[in-house]
């Protein structure tokens, strides 16, 4: 067998590579500035960030609770941009949900088993810093 044959034979077990993670922050970056971080909300009802002040209730703004609204917005801001639903095979799904019935907090990366089968294909696109349950949130299950 040629070289050339055996590299691309070498290419086509490889696992892709994922896509570099955006943060709600990269994404809604010129908005905060222009509302102010102190003063941003996201309303659930129009899924669109806003001052504050244009919610009409407190309990319509994604960083409710009131008392600890400023953590959760910080929380927001460093977490992964969702903007697409993670296409999950059936196995991927039920191995992801028996992980979520142990803790629905735990983070993917923190799973030994999920982390060696992603290095093997699996899991494509998955960024590895969400938590189980905000990949489970976010799926599609092919069919």
């Amino acid at each position: 067998m040629k070289i050339e044959e055996k590299i691309k034979e070498s290419e086509a077990f490889e696992p892709k590579k994922d896509k570099a993670v955006i943060t709600n922050f990269d994404y809604y970056r010129d908005q905060i500035y222009e509302i102010g971080i102190n003063d941003m909300a996201f309303d659930e009802e129009n899924g669109k960030l806003c001052n504050c002040r244009d919610i009409k209730q407190c309990i319509d703004c994604l960083f409710y609770p009131y008392a600890t609204c400023d953590s959760n917005r910080l929380g927001w801001c460093i977490k992964p941009h969702l903007d697409h639903k993670f296409n999950l095979s059936k196995a991927e799904y039920d191995l992801l949900v028996v992980y979520e019935t142990e803790s629905e907090s735990i983070r993917f990366q923190k799973c030994q088993i999920l982390m060696h089968m992603k290095k093997k294909g699996h899991f494509v696109d998955i960024p590895i810093v969400l938590t189980v349950k905000e990949i489970l949130d976010n799926c599609e299950v092919d069919s």
